[in-house]
């Protein structure tokens, strides 16, 4: 959990620093090629988990939306 949480806010650290590198481009920088992440992300890219998450996200705020019409 440690390790997690300090992975999370050092990536958090160097996105605020910059200000120049999108966090596609930041995680590209340092990903190295053929280690450990690089294995998980080309599993994430062949499954299309970037879209499924996508959809929850519109999926969810589309729902908070009607929510909030409802309880109006």
């Amino acid at each position: 959990k440690i390790l997690v949480t300090q992975t999370a806010v050092g990536a958090i650290a160097m996105l605020n620093n910059q200000n120049s590198q999108s966090a596609a481009e930041l995680r590209k920088a340092v990903t190295s090629p053929n280690g450990t992440t690089a294995a998980a992300i080309s599993v994430f890219e062949e499954n299309k988990l970037m879209q499924v998450i996508a959809k929850a996200i519109c999926s969810g705020t589309a729902r908070g939306r009607e929510l909030s019409k409802e309880s109006e």
